[in-house]
Parts: structure tokens; C-alpha cells; sequence
């Protein structure tokens, strides 16, 4: 008894081992497949709950954030190749195209040098040495910034290939890269050295004197439009060959939520910008498949409107629509002036913004509205600031949330109502107080 006791213990433990040895070996095949987040222009890719551009965000993983792939990449319903990856221990979804697997050589650069090198190339970024603009091939090249992070004033875009002089740094990047103050092409500015490669002195008849460091200056506030592009012309995305296209987003920044992507070539309506966007670059609101959105622009060149678009007639001779139910819309928020703010409420007794909204467009309208205000921004109609009647709802961004995040019910006389806050609770406001005024977001027509 007791050799045949012997021989079930010892199955039982190769049968343990066994089953460990199983459950470990996913992990150990995929540490094959290690990779890591690059071609970004140091912006970083979205983390995804789900394959599709609209799904939750997880978190952003910076240029360089190593992860291990778990499927894919496949094309989901939006057409993009999307892979599922383990970064850190958080799971999720990246757009594939960021995606370089560590076994995989980073595209090569073919791009010749701007100058010959008549010395031996060195290894590291020093001051006063020279650098190459590398890796930049599926973008217009690398960005000159006033100070060193990616939302800074954009100065301008440096080619693949182009040759620096180094003149300070490294600094810590607000995107946790190290920059380098360099000179360009005369242009002194900061630029992420994650597409900097260290090159020999070029031979040329005289080496111009280091500038020396000075202090970025303040970005000034975009007031007109330039190289044509301004409210009311048309617009032609141009210089996003070799990616998916143009991101167009709820508002102008990088990292606000993605509506759609526009391909190469496309034309746009422009409504309103130039806008200081939270990169720093110029944005751009734009018309686009019945609705709106904001793109920066850095990829857009001005273009005549596509054949056959209508006319669109003086405000003097345009009929107003849907006046008489933006008066009711207008008469019941009036009557709810006074009333106290209360997050999540939609009335009777109190209200939040945009349950302000969902009350007063079910009472007087019949009609459900979205519940939160980056939700209602996309009801109705597109309305121009210029051509607003009472009724229309007028929207604002960055106030307690990056994004849409404030909404109220336009009344005439540049003035709002809005549930505000728990001080004030439902007040009519002043659409040119400069705290409103420099949030304006756009203004949609439900009635």
C-alpha cells in the first residue's frame, strides 16, 4: 500500500507542476511580444477601453511606454487597425499605427543629411553640439515650442533630416521626455529629444555663434486668422500623408475627446478661430458632416468651397427658424430663475446646467435631450455666433473639466440663462464677462 500511496503523491505533484506550467505559458509567450508606444510626435496614444475611437480612455501612454501585446492588431468597425495591449498592468485598446514591436527595427530614415559631415558622429546630445531631426515620417516633422513641453506656443515644424545646434538642456518635458534648447534655421526654440539623433559638425564656410539661452516668451492670444484661413472660408486638410488623417475634436486640444478623423484631401468649412489650443498650435472650429468640431491648424491649407455648395444667404433675408419655440424654450428657463443649483438634478426644485436644459426642452419643446452638455452639443444645428436667437443653446469649455462642460439657453441681448453653481444657483447671465467670454464654445439650434 504504502508504494502504491507513493506513486499517487508523486502523480499528484507532476500533475500540480503540470497545471502551473500551463498557466504560466501565455505569459511567457508574450513576453515575445514586447513593444513599446512610438510614432506619436511626442503626444502620446489614448489607452482604450474598446476598439473604437468613442470608447472609454484608460489613461495616455507617453511616447516610449513599453507594454505587451495580447491580440490583435485587427480593423474593428472604425476601420483602424487597433491591438490589444498590457501597459504596466492596465489593460486596453491602442490605435495600431503607435504600435512598434521590439523585435521590429524602427524605420529606417533615408532622408540625406542637410549638410556633409566631415567628423565622427558623436553619441550623445552635448550643448553646443549638433543634432538630426530623426523619426519623424509619418508626421509634417518635429515641433519648435517656446518652452519644453508639447501643449507650448508652436514656433514652427522642422523637417526629417534637418540639422540643429544644441544650446541648452536637457530640461525635464511636460511629457516626461528630455528637450533641448536648440537653434534652427535662425529659429531658437525647445524640441522633445526623442527625435534627435547626435551628428557630426557640418562643413560649411562659417559656423554661426551660439545664441545664448533666453527665456521662451509669452505665447500672445490668437486674434485673426492667417494664410487665409479665418470664419467663413474653406479649409483643405494637407500634410497628414502617411497617418489616418486629421483628428477632429469636442475642443482645441490634443487630448479632448476624438469625433471622427478626416482624410487627406478633405474640405471644411471654417467657423471661428484662430483659437490658442492646449497644445499651443492654432485650432480651428469647422463644420463637418452635419455637425462641428475643432482641429488645429498646422494641417490645413486654405481652399475654395467644394463645386456645387449652396449660397448661404444674408442674415437680412435668411429666415430665422423655429423663433416661436425658442420663445417657449426661453419662457420656461425664466421661470426657473432663482432656483438652487444641484448636481445631477433636472428640475422641478433645482437644477444643473444642462438638467436645466433637459427640463425646459421636455416642458416646452416635448422633446428628451441628452443628459450631460459635451452630449448636447452635438443636438440640433450648428449656429454661427453672429446669427444666435433666443432658444439656441450656447456652450462652454474648460470650466470645472477639460472639454464641454457648461451649457446654458441663449435669451437675446448677448445674455444666457444658466444653472451656474451652488452660490448662485439659476441666474441669467453676460455672455461677454471675460470668464464666459474666453470659454465660448460654440451654440447649437434644437428648436
Amino acid at each position: 500500500m504504502k508504494s502504491v500511496s507513493g506513486r499517487i503523491h508523486r502523480v499528484r505533484a507532476v500533475l500540480v507542476i503540470l497545471v502551473l506550467i500551463g498557466a504560466l505559458l501565455p505569459r511567457v509567450a508574450l513576453a515575445s511580444h514586447e513593444g513599446r508606444v512610438y510614432g506619436t510626435g511626442g503626444e502620446g496614444v489614448w489607452l482604450k477601453a474598446e476598439p473604437n475611437l468613442q470608447s472609454a480612455r484608460l489613461a495616455l501612454l507617453p511616447e516610449g511606454t513599453s507594454f505587451q501585446l495580447i491580440q490583435g492588431p485587427l480593423r474593428a468597425g472604425d476601420q483602424l487597425w487597433w491591438a490589444r495591449v498590457d501597459a504596466g498592468g492596465q489593460e486596453g485598446w491602442i490605435v495600431a499605427e503607435y504600435l512598434l514591436m521590439n523585435n521590429t527595427p524602427a524605420p529606417v530614415n533615408t532622408t540625406p543629411p542637410a549638410e556633409p559631415l566631415t567628423a565622427a558622429t558623436p553619441t550623445t546630445l552635448t550643448i553646443g553640439g549638433w543634432a538630426k531631426v530623426i523619426n519623424t515620417f509619418s508626421t509634417p516633422g518635429l515641433r519648435l515650442r517656446s518652452a519644453p513641453a508639447p501643449w507650448e506656443e508652436l514656433l514652427a515644424v522642422i523637417p526629417e533630416g534637418s540639422l540643429l545646434r544644441i544650446i541648452n538642456g536637457p530640461a525635464p518635458g511636460g511629457n516626461g521626455n528630455p528637450w533641448y534648447e536648440v537653434s534652427a534655421d535662425g529659429k531658437g526654440g525647445w524640441v522633445d529629444s526623442t527625435y534627435l539623433e547626435p551628428t557630426a559638425t557640418p562643413t560649411i564656410a562659417s559656423t554661426p555663434p551660439t545664441p545664448a539661452p533666453s527665456t521662451p516668451p509669452s505665447p500672445a492670444p490668437a486674434t485673426s486668422g492667417t494664410g487665409g484661413l479665418a470664419a467663413g472660408a474653406w479649409a483643405e486638410v494637407n500634410g497628414t500623408a502617411g497617418t489616418s488623417g486629421l483628428r477632429l475634436r469636442a475642443a482645441p486640444s490634443p487630448w479632448e475627446k476624438l469625433l471622427a478623423i478626416l482624410p487627406e484631401g478633405t474640405k471644411l468649412k471654417i467657423l471661428e478661430g484662430p483659437a490658442r489650443g492646449g497644445n499651443g498650435d492654432p485650432w480651428y472650429r469647422i463644420a463637418w458632416d452635419g455637425s462641428w468640431g475643432w482641429v488645429t491648424g498646422t494641417y490645413l491649407i486654405p481652399t475654395t468651397a467644394p463645386a456645387g455648395t449652396p449660397v448661404t444667404p444674408t442674415p437680412a433675408s435668411a429666415p430665422v427658424p423655429g423663433t416661436g419655440n425658442g420663445v417657449a424654450l426661453v419662457q420656461v428657463a425664466r421661470a426657473q430663475v432663482g432656483k438652487p443649483y444641484a448636481w445631477g438634478a433636472t428640475g422641478p426644485d433645482s437644477f444643473d446646467c444642462s438638467g436645466l436644459v433637459v427640463y425646459a426642452a421636455r416642458k416646452a419643446l416635448g422633446l428628451t435631450m441628452p443628459r450631460v452638455a459635451a452630449d448636447q452639443a452635438f443636438a440640433g444645428v450648428h449656429v454661427d455666433y453672429a446669427n444666435l436667437v433666443p432658444g439656441d443653446l450656447v456652450f462652454y469649455a474648460n470650466t470645472y473639466q477639460p472639454g464641454i462642460s457648461h451649457v446654458g439657453i441663449f435669451i437675446g441681448n448677448r445674455q444666457w440663462i444658466t444653472a451656474s453653481d451652488e452660490t448662485t444657483g439659476v441666474i441669467i447671465a453676460n455672455m461677454d464677462e471675460p470668464y464666459w467670454k474666453s470659454r465660448y464654445a460654440g451654440a447649437r439650434r434644437i428648436t
